[in-house]
């Protein structure tokens, strides 16, 4: 099971770490350039298109994906039927998204509304393509297709903010263009057009997708207001400004988000291809999955704090002055992030089980915490610190109804002394970060190192054993 992981780790680290890591350095730029008010706006927009193309689209490339696994033996034929059929299901899903948009420009007054909904369309096209890549195993080029659509990316926000001076517009035409040219690079190998035939349609396999898909719909709704609906709230009771402020401390999660994306999607492909089964072994495997996921989550944690002050230290001119009430709010956003990393992580498993309900229930609860201690502490005067302490606590509920599921449905494990150990730790490193110099955050970035090592030394001990079996078995080649 390490070795599958870490090979696909390895490869989607190139494609999304290496590459979308060059998003992160456009925050001076970002800040520079773009009031805070415009970011919270922009935010807010791309919350609520995103929500909408979400529950359109029923995240038909993972059914795709999901349903293709069947189908072990000649892959050019058979995985069209599964492919031709979510496709019919994805085109209806974009005519509704097309209509519902125009009817939205038509009768409400949104700041340029056509490249807010391609970007919700942009969006949708690309995850089912990077869908339909993983699952021909074209992973390679799906690392090529991240490069690139971060590259160009890059490039037209230089374009249009600085030498062109457009206001935030710049920033939907630029993540527009960039997920199009990945799709693009993509289409190369995937040929999506050529599989598209009446006679792959499969009426059965039609239905048990919207039975697998729809679930996923209402799961996105209640997603939604577990993840992004903070950002509504904060902008309707404190200003857009507030929720700007809410962006930019948000943009260093990515760091630690697009880490763990790369092994979510290696895990993702290994859940979704074991028998579906409640097979002996199904919880022991899930578990040793959970423990390695959750210590490398805590450890990325208790690394990114302190170095993220050391960089602003070093670079203060990083995040423009304007912008400083974002930096106390970061900590408490990784600590939330975490927690919606491992939530997410936990929803795979369901989905590999195909018991998406207890998706929609977790999520659901979480939300109405999320929702409920949000406006609380908003009245309470926590002012925009209420959006990332509702954030965690939201998906710390959520998690913990998942995983007492999961411990009834196929006995799966979580040592619970991770957070009774590490909580503490990951307290004191926040008290750090916001109360004390830049060298303590330095001695406390090498002690989080050396924590580091000894959490993850059977890994490291492992992964060192592979390397020099590789060599050797070179050498006697």
């Amino acid at each position: 099971m390490k070795n599958n992981i870490f090979k696909s780790t390895a490869i989607y680290f190139v494609g999304n770490v290496l590459a979308k890591i060059i998003l992160f350095f456009l925050l001076p730029l970002y800040t520079k350039y773009i009031p805070s008010a415009d970011m919270g706006y922009y935010d807010t927009a791309v919350a609520i298109v995103t929500f909408m193309s979400n529950v359109l689209f029923l995240d038909i490339g993972s059914a795709i994906m999901r349903f293709a696994y069947e189908y072990k033996q000649d892959l050019e034929t058979t995985r069209k039927i599964p492919i031709s059929t979510g496709m019919s299901i994805f085109l209806f899903s974009t005519l509704i998204y097309i209509l519902i948009s125009l009817v939205v420009g038509l009768t409400v007054d949104i700041q340029y509304v056509f490249w807010v909904a391609m970007y919700g369309l942009a969006a949708s096209i690309q995850n089912l393509y990077s869908y339909l890549s993983r699952t021909y195993g074209y992973n390679s080029l799906f690392a090529v297709s991240g490069v690139v659509n971060t590259l160009v990316h890059v490039l037209t926000n230089i374009l249009f903010i600085i030498v062109l001076e457009w206001d935030y517009r710049a920033l939907y035409i630029s993540a527009v263009i960039g997920m199009l040219s990945g799709v693009l690079v993509l289409e190369v190998k995937v040929r999506l057009f050529s599989k598209l035939k009446l006679k792959f349609f499969d009426k059965a396999l039609f239905i048990r997708m919207l039975k697998f898909s729809l679930p996923l719909c209402i799961n996105s709704v209640a997603f939604w207001l577990l993840s992004s609906s903070n950002k509504l709230i904060v902008s309707f009771l404190l200003g857009t400004e507030a929720t700007g402020y809410l962006s930019i401390a948000n943009k260093f999660n990515q760091v630690l988000f697009l880490v763990s994306t790369c092994f979510q999607l290696a895990w993702q492909e290994l859940a979704f291809s074991r028998n579906n089964k409640l097979e002996a072994g199904t919880g022991e495997f899930y578990t040793k999955a959970m423990d390695l996921y959750t210590r490398i989550l805590i450890c990325g944690l208790l690394l990114c704090i302190p170095l993220i002050q050391l960089g602003l230290t070093i670079f203060p001119s990083f995040i423009d002055p304007s912008y400083n009430d974002s930096i106390i709010l970061i900590p408490l956003a990784l600590f939330g992030t975490v927690m919606s990393i491992i939530c997410t992580f936990l929803g795979s498993i369901f989905g590999g089980l195909k018991k998406t309900n207890v998706i929609f229930v977790s999520s659901m609860a979480g939300a109405i915490v999320n929702i409920g201690l949000i406006y609380g502490l908003i009245q309470a005067g926590m002012g925009v610190m209420s959006a990332n302490i509702a954030f965690m606590v939201g998906f710390f509920v959520a998690v913990v109804i998942r995983m007492l599921f999961l411990y009834k449905e196929i006995k799966m494990k979580f040592k619970v002394w991770y957070l009774l150990v590490f909580t503490p730790i990951i307290a004191g490193v926040i008290f750090v970060y916001n109360r004390l110099a830049w060298y303590y955050n330095l001695i406390v970035f090498v002690a989080m190192l050396a924590v580091t090592v000894l959490v993850l030394l059977p890994e490291i001990k492992h992964f060192i054993k592979s390397l020099k079996a590789r060599k050797g078995a070179k050498r006697i080649g």
